[in-house]
């Protein structure tokens, strides 16, 4: 056994075992844990995986959802950016950690990022997993010519 402090500064204890002279943990991990595995998106971003019902489950699609919303918001030279960072349309999630948290998995593939205000922030209670049908009744009113 090794003791080791977790985020919150925690005493925990984890058992290991040595594979050429290093100690490796073989703790299980909690329910909710994040993990990032090399596999980048955008940039060089690494994969992230979450740990669900006893195993390591991935994100891919999740995270893209995450990044994409960011870059929405935040980078000037994206496509979409007149329509969210350019409407002042901001993305509060502090980190993917937060946003899995809030948003959960994907219950199914079909579904996409949609913000419940339209007019709102990317922020905590105004995100969810939605259809292409919810979404195209959550728009906004198109200007009349």
């Amino acid at each position: 056994m090794r003791l080791y402090y977790d985020k919150q500064g925690k005493p925990q204890l984890a058992r290991t075992r040595k594979t050429r002279g290093e100690s490796i943990s073989i703790a299980k991990p909690k329910e909710g844990k994040i993990r990032y595995t090399p596999g980048g998106l955008l940039g060089g971003e690494q994969h992230a995986q979450i740990f669900l019902g006893g195993k390591w489950q991935d994100c891919y699609s999740e995270q893209l959802a995450y990044l994409s919303a960011k870059k929405r918001c935040e980078n000037p030279k994206d496509t979409h950016w007149k329509d969210y960072g350019g409407r002042g349309i901001l993305f509060k999630f502090v980190s993917f950690y937060q946003f899995i948290n809030h948003a959960g998995l994907k219950p199914s593939l079909e579904l996409s990022i949609d913000r419940i205000n339209n007019d709102g922030h990317y922020t905590i209670g105004n995100v969810r997993w939605a259809t292409v049908l919810e979404q195209a009744h959550n728009r906004r009113p198109r200007k009349s010519s």
